[in-house]
């Protein structure tokens, strides 16, 4: 059974931001917020005390910083969203599995923006508790729960999403979040059929259609290429 609240914590050192923060997300009966934590140490108190779902995670504060916070955390089941006035580290940031990264000042626009995502991740998240995957041949099986099954040809993916500890299997009419990582699902995968294009993305190469410098197409969608992964897309011909 899904549970009804969302619980959260947020790491702010100042209390106007922490208030700015609160307002906003005080609007979504859902969000239910359990501590304030001031600086790095009290960060890892309430996580141990909360257990949160969800974190607000501010990058500068007292004894450590936000971004040491999110590596503490990075083995734990708990959605980071970062709230900080450094954009500069918001890579960084998503390097960490962050689920968005917010800059101050906030506007009820972009927070709602994260909202939605919080909303869908959470759903699909506990979906995916009872989710797994496996190969045969040209199938994808997506086990749910002990008895049910879905199964998916391959060439029916338009494109993979990680999304934390999560892979999101996206096809033409619906998506499924599968309990493994993306590098993890990328190796039960035939070699050669999808690349990975970007830390948050992987593609079929049968879907590709036009490769640029900082993007491509595939299955009529734009996609970002991540630097890392800009050598192995450098030669394609589809």
């Amino acid at each position: 059974m899904q549970e009804s609240h969302i619980d959260y914590i947020v790491v702010e050192d100042n209390r106007i931001d922490e208030l700015s923060l609160l307002a906003h997300a005080q609007k979504h009966s859902r969000l239910s917020h359990k501590a304030t934590a001031r600086s790095y140490n009290d960060a890892q108190k309430a996580v141990a005390e909360y257990q949160p779902h969800l974190i607000f995670l501010d990058i500068d504060i007292p004894m450590g910083s936000g971004l040491d916070v999110a590596r503490f955390l990075k083995n734990n089941d708990i959605m980071i969203v970062f709230v900080t006035s450094h954009s500069e580290y918001a890579l960084e940031g998503f390097d960490l599995n962050a689920l968005d990264y917010l800059v101050k000042p906030l506007s009820p626009e972009r927070f709602e923006e994260t909202w939605r995502r919080i909303e869908y991740f959470w759903q699909m998240k506990q979906k995916a508790l009872c989710y797994e995957a496996a190969l045969e041949k040209e199938e994808l099986i997506i086990k749910v729960g002990y008895n049910n099954r879905i199964k998916l040809m391959l060439s029916e993916i338009l494109y993979l999403e990680a999304m934390q500890d999560y892979t999101k299997v996206v096809t033409t009419d619906k998506k499924h979040l599968v309990n493994i990582p993306l590098s993890g699902f990328m190796k039960q995968l035939p070699e050669g059929r999808f690349f990975r294009i970007h830390r948050s993305y992987a593609v079929p190469v049968d879907g590709i259609k036009e490769v640029g410098s900082n993007n491509l197409i595939c299955n009529k969608i734009s996609f970002p290429i991540g630097k890392t992964y800009r050598t192995i897309l450098k030669n394609f011909k589809g």
